[in-house]
């Protein structure tokens, strides 16, 4: 997955000239096995550590985060962290969606909204990012597993993280079962893991 045509950035909404280089403070992924494929979760906490001196204090600003998945990806699910809760987004044609998103945007409520711009390409809006503060999603997909007669392989897209102003750790936790016995990276395969 190229960086190419990845995009990260935090801006004020009613002006949105201006932007940032925004955060992603905490990334992890989640693997678990689901038949040919692979279910990832990938919980990403996002911020606008460092670009404080760009806006004022209070301004609620929106993230932007355009990105790209393998072509046979599926998202089946986007949920947003509100306060303490955490809230499953509904599916929904995109004109519908679109309309929902920005009527709230203007009353300046908590949505997210997942958009599928082509094959593999997928634009996700956050809004509103206070200034200091950080807003966490989780967005679930399938992939498909390359299977040979030794190994399952599938690829992360680490890669996404990567589009942060700085960089965090990437934490991968597997849920183990019967047809995962020795799960590796293999980006990484000298990185164990631990129960």
């Amino acid at each position: 997955i190229g960086s190419a045509q990845n995009y990260l950035r935090v801006y004020n909404p009613q002006a949105s000239w201006r932007t940032a280089p925004a955060n992603i403070d905490e990334a992890i992924f989640t693997l678990a096995p689901h038949g040919a494929y692979t279910e990832v979760g990938m919980y990403l906490t996002f911020s606008a550590k460092g670009a404080e001196s760009l806006f004022t204090p209070d301004l609620p600003l929106e993230v932007r985060f355009d990105f790209q998945l393998p072509r046979e990806a599926m998202v089946t699910d986007s949920w947003l962290w509100v306060d303490d809760q955490i809230i499953q987004a509904k599916i929904l044609d995109r004109w519908t969606a679109s309309q929902i998103y920005e009527s709230i945007v203007n009353r300046r409520r908590d949505p997210s909204i997942l958009f599928k711009e082509s094959s593999g390409r997928y634009r996700l809006q956050i809004y509103p990012l206070p200034m200091g503060k950080s807003r966490k999603v989780k967005l679930t997909f399938l992939v498909p597993n390359s299977w040979s007669e030794n190994e399952v392989k599938m690829a992360i897209p680490e890669s996404l993280v990567s589009l942060s102003r700085n960089v965090p750790d990437l934490q991968v936790r597997v849920f183990p079962s019967a047809e995962w016995t020795n799960p590796r990276v293999y980006t990484h395969p000298d990185v164990p893991f631990r129960d």
